[in-house]
Order: structure tokens, then C-alpha cells, then sequence
């Protein structure tokens, strides 16, 4: 890739077109959009009211509604009357699947359409290495199939969200470029290309995955391309899609839309839960607020401009580790003290007495080693520097140099410092010392945002915790895993409820975690219903998903391991699929 994107040295926003969703603009100026989904369908109109009200209280400024069927889009006119006359005029976005005529209908109510380009496209094999002529004549026929959304839109001032999904990109592109994030732009590319044919610019684009470091180096490469090539830039909508629930899910949407808004990408966002939707609203507006945190802060106190040798994929950090050290896990995570009563626990304790002096020692007396080299840890120094990056000229491995931060707005300045490092050749593994953490219920938020886009560049080797509380250390583990740098417990990727969910996934979620949480490392797919579900869950190891009401689909890898299995033993079964391939052993034996 010889592209480069133009990371500097502090915070700022990528320009963007502005887009009108009924009363609400997105792009250029404006704040970063806050947004969330029922799961109600609109035929359901007091419950679909009810919940729209209860998200606009929580400062939800646009509301996406499944629409899967003609019917469900007819019902949307209803919904929104009903709305009005209660003098509710949060914008309605229709979310539609499989059903061209469906987002027709909905495109003469609802502020905004969100269509996907897979479900436009054929299903059939493409060969890859088709000619452009039969490759161009796939496109003309989408183009056409578009021509009557995009007039409807017009007419109405309709805005268009053309969301591209990791998990269900159209066969012509992925037998192209395989499931990539270069597949995913490619996608949304052609799209807008079809659209500005036919004259329309009123579009956000949102290219979004389960796993976060696919979705930034996506939304990156996207901007990039654009760049690169003079096109206007769309305001981005940015999602960790089937991001789970509780801390866990929360932690992996903010490492991922924190990492964009770090580098100025993004114009509205929706935090997707297995939860409540109204319980999405405080998260992400965490991470709206440190964006907005971010442009008013001297973020960045360092004169350096370099750049990200890898912007576009997730590389291992480029660096040498100390014999003593080799067996270790990266990155390290160093606290002074074990927690009591924690399933997290450091990989080194350092003396509690050292924990804030310049130079470190490792104690053996504090030192936990998966070696038999515990007394030669104590040699480990640990050079502390404070936004003095001419000051990194040892380059001996038994020295390791250490950032050490001040307060959560300086993610610009760390990253620069780490880039010197390696500019100068230091190959020494770079620890970030992260200061005490004030307790509360927002410092794990506050802590992944900061960490979101140093951990998905791969530029940290270790981080150091002055004190070491569970909750401390839980909040760093969940963003090391969150990030694809480190496995610690199972992972799930289970989507949010809407309206096309076919049984209780929230509780259904809660139960199966139960029983899987020690499978560490083992991705586990729990899906409310077949739209989204296997291709969302395409990199799982087994899935659960709902394929009509009371009856689930499991899944092996991609591939359909039991159809229509009743509910009441869906997860008995799940369980025996896990030990039939082995899931559990494997799990078992680390």
C-alpha cells in the first residue's frame, strides 16, 4: 500500500460535505451525530413511540427502524403521523434488507434510507477475473435497479446511507478482493459512484465490522481514496456492528469509533449493544464528548510530523524483546500489586514502592515469570520520559523505555513520541505508564478511548498501571482483546435487538456466556435473525442465530451446522457442537 494518510501531530477533523436527514445536518461543522435503533417494527406503533421517546430523551438525535417488508414500510407513514401529532420530530431513518421496493416506500416517509450494497447486488459467483466490460455491465444493472430510490429521493429530500457490512459484501466484490477492508471501499465507491450519476450527494457512508481493526483501517483507507483522487468526502457514520454487551461491549465500541474520532473521522455514530437501546446513548456520547475534548485541547506538544508506517493493516510492533522476556505475552500489562479477587492479573508486578519513580526495578519478590528466569527480571530497567523524545537514545534491551502519560488528552503526543522512538532505531519494547485512575463509572470508557487508536496501530508493547485494581486491570485486558492485541476470555459478537429479532437475545446472550466465558479465544456468534447474521458473524467459530420465531440456526464457521433446532435446546446443542469440534480442549489447554 504506498498510500498514506496524513496523520500529524494533534487533532483534526476531516472535512466532510454536509447532509441534511430531515431537521438534523450531519458532516462538515456539526457535532458528531448521536443515533440509535428500536427494535420494534413500525407496525408496532405504541411500542415504537414509547421507545422513540425514550431515546430523544437520552439525547438520541436520529432513530433507524427495521423495515423488512413492503408492509413494515407502508406502516412507517403511520408510525411518523402518529408521531407528529404528538410534536415528535426526531428524524426517521429506514433500515432496509433484501427489499428494493420496501426502501421505495420508505424513502417517500423517512428522513433517511439505509441500504446495503451487498443485498443489490447478485448472488451468484462473479468470476474475479471477469473483463470490464462484463464487470461494468454488473454495475449498469444495479444503476438501474437504483434510478427509482434515488428519484423518490430526490422529490422527498430524502437522505441515502449506503452501509457496507464486513460480513455480507456481494459476491462480485469479495471473488475481487476478498473480505477486506479494501473490499468494503471498493463497494461503498462504486455505490456512490452510481448514485452522483444520477446526480444525488445527499448520502453518509458507513463501512463498519465486529472486529474494530478492520473497521478503522476501512474508514481510513476510505478517506484516504478520496483524497487521493479530489472527491468530495461524505460524513461518516461509524459503528463496531454486534459489538455484545456490559463493559465488554461498550470497551470494543469505544476502541473502535474512539480510534477514528482520535484522528478527526466521523460525523455521527451509534454504539450497538445487546442491550436496551436507550443504554446506548451514554456511551456514545462519552466518545462524542472526547472528540469534541480532543479539538479543544493542546493535544499535541511535540514539533514532529511523522507518519504511520502501516495506516492500512494491523501489523506487530517492530521491536526487539529482552531474552528475559521472550516467553512473555505482548502487550505486558504492569501493575505494582496483585488485585484481589480478579480473573485479570498483571503479567509483572513491579515493587509498589517504585511504581512512580523514574527507574524501575523489577522485584523478584513482586515478580510473576512464566520462565525459569525470575532473577534476572530485577535487571529490567525501566527509563521513564515525559514529551522529550530527544531524550530516547538508549537502545540497550535491557532498558525499556517508558512514556509516561499526564491526563487522557495527549494520544496525539504519544503516538508521535513512539514514532520518533522507532525513527531514532530504538527497538527497545515501549511501555505506557497510564496515571491513577480516578475511580467512577466512566473512568473505563475515558481510559479504552485513549488507548483505542495507540493499541489498533500496534504501537504499544506494554502498558503499566500505577495501581492495580480489578476494575483497572479489567478495563486494560478488555481493550487489548477489543483491539485484536491480545486474548484473555471468549469472545462474542452478538447483535444489537431490533425489530427482525426472532427470540430474547439479551437474555439468550447472558446464558450462553455463562456457560462459554472460560473458552478463551473461542468467537462465538449470537445473531437475532439471518439478515445480518452469518456474514456478520463470518469469522466466528460456531453461531447461534434466530431463523424464525423459536427456532435457531447453528452455525460452523459459515457454513450451517443444524437448521431450525427449538430454541428450548438450541444451546444444549450449541455446547455439543463445541465439544464435538474440539472448542472446549483447545480452550482448556490455553
Amino acid at each position: 500500500m504506498t498510500m498514506q494518510f496524513p496523520f500529524t501531530n494533534s487533532y483534526k477533523r476531516v472535512p466532510t460535505r454536509v447532509v441534511r436527514a430531515g431537521n438534523l445536518s450531519i458532516g462538515g461543522d456539526n457535532p458528531v451525530r448521536l443515533q440509535s435503533m428500536t427494535n420494534t417494527l413500525p407496525s408496532e406503533i405504541d411500542r415504537s413511540i414509547e421507545q422513540i421517546k425514550e431515546l430523544q430523551a437520552a439525547g438520541c438525535e436520529l432513530v433507524r427502524l427495521a423495515v423488512p417488508s413492503v408492509k413494515e414500510a407502508r406502516q412507517l407513514a403511520v408510525l411518523k403521523k402518529k408521531l407528529q401529532q404528538q410534536k415528535i420530530f426526531i428524524p426517521l431513518c429506514a433500515d432496509i434488507h433484501f427489499q428494493p421496493h420496501a426502501a421505495e416506500l420508505a424513502a417517500a416517509v423517512a428522513a433517511k434510507v439505509r441500504i446495503n450494497p451487498g443485498n443489490y447486488s447478485e448472488k451468484k459467483f462473479v468470476d474475479p477475473d471477469m473483463d470490464k466490460t462484463r464487470y461494468q455491465e454488473h454495475l449498469n444493472r444495479i444503476g438501474s435497479r437504483l434510478k427509482s430510490l434515488i428519484k423518490i429521493c430526490k422529490e422527498n429530500q430524502t437522505a441515502v446511507r449506503i452501509g457496507v457490512n464486513h460480513g455480507s459484501l456481494s459476491p462480485r466484490i469479495s471473488s475481487r478482493y476478498g473480505n477486506t477492508p479494501a473490499g468494503m471501499v471498493a463497494s461503498a465507491l462504486e455505490f456512490i459512484e452510481l448514485f452522483e450519476k444520477e446526480h444525488f450527494k445527499e448520502l453518509v457512508i458507513s463501512l463498519k465490522a465486529s472486529n474494530t481493526a478492520v473497521m478503522v483501517h476501512a474508514c481510513r483507507l476510505f478517506i484516504a481514496q478520496l483524497k487521493e483522487r479530489g472527491r468530495d468526502i461524505y460524513p461518516l457514520h461509524l459503528g463496531v456492528t454486534e459489538a455484545g454487551s456490559g463493559e465488554t461491549g461498550r470497551i470494543k465500541s469505544v476502541i473502535g469509533c474512539g480510534a477514528l474520532l482520535t484522528d478527526g473521522i466521523g460525523d455521527t455514530i451509534r454504539v450497538s449493544l445487546t442491550e436496551k437501546a436507550v443504554s446506548e446513548l451514554k456511551t456514545a456520547r462519552q466518545i462524542a464528548d472526547y472528540a469534541r475534548t480532543l479539538a479543544r485541547s493542546a493535544a499535541a506538544r511535540v514539533n514532529y510530523r511523522l507518519k504511520l508506517p502501516h495506516p492500512f493493516s494491523c501489523r506487530k510492533p517492530d521491536c526487539s524483546y529482552p531474552k528475559v522476556l521472550e516467553n512473555f505475552t505482548f502487550p505486558l500489562v504492569v501493575a505494582p500489586a496483585p488485585a484481589k479477587h480478579s480473573s485479570y492479573q498483571p503479567d509483572i508486578y513491579c515493587a509498589p514502592a517504585a511504581a512512580e519513580a523514574a527507574t524501575l526495578y523489577f522485584s523478584p519478590a513482586y515478580t510473576r515469570l512464566y520462565t525459569e528466569q525470575q532473577n534476572k527480571v530485577q535487571s529490567l530497567i525501566f527509563k521513564v520520559y515525559k514529551n522529550d523524545p530527544e531524550s530516547f537514545t538508549d537502545k540497550k534491551q535491557q532498558i525499556l523505555p517508558v512514556i509516561s502519560v499526564d491526563d487522557f488528552n495527549q494520544p496525539h503526543t504519544v503516538r508521535e513520541q513512539i514514532l520518533f522512538l522507532r525513527d531514532k532505531g530504538v527497538k527497545a519494547p515501549v511501555i505506557l505508564r497510564l496515571p491513577s485512575f480516578k475511580h467512577g463509572s466512566d473512568t473505563g470508557i475515558t481510559t479504552a478511548l485513549f488507548l483505542s487508536g495507540l493499541l489498533l496501530d500496534g504501537l504499544l508493547n506494554g502498558i503499566q498501571l500505577c495501581r492495580a485494581t480489578a476494575a483497572d486491570l479489567k478495563t486494560v485486558f478488555l481493550s487489548l482483546q477489543a483491539a485484536g492485541r491480545r486474548v484473555s476470555q471468549a469472545e462474542y459478537i452478538t447483535c444489537p435487538t431490533c425489530g427482525r429479532t426472532n427470540f430474547n437475545i439479551e437474555k439468550t446472550a447472558a446464558v450462553i456466556k455463562k456457560k462459554t466465558s472460560h473458552l478463551k479465544g473461542v468467537k462465538i456468534g449470537i445473531m437475532g435473525c439471518i439478515v445480518n447474521g452469518p456474514g456478520e458473524m463470518a469469522d466466528s467459530d460456531v453461531g447461534y442465530v434466530g431463523s424464525g420465531p423459536g427456532k435457531v440456526h447453528l452455525y460452523l464457521g459459515k457454513d450451517i451446522y443444524k437448521k431450525n433446532v427449538p430454541q428450548s435446546r438450541a444451546v444444549e446443542e450449541l455446547i455439543k457442537l463445541l465439544k464435538k469440534e474440539g472448542f472446549w480442549q483447545r480452550s482448556e489447554q490455553g
